[in-house]
């Protein structure tokens, strides 16, 4: 039985690469809107 890795997606808004469907961890936008604040460093 072969597991195949995960796709992964380029944030339209960033270009950061996530999962599908997810959250973009580092802009905090998910479908052309902000989600969430992403955290000050």
């Amino acid at each position: 039985m072969r597991v195949s890795p995960p796709g992964v997606v380029e944030c339209p808004q960033c270009g950061e690469y996530t999962l599908p469907h997810r959250v973009c961890p580092n802009c905090g936008y998910y479908k052309d809107r902000e989600v969430i604040s992403p955290e000050e460093e």
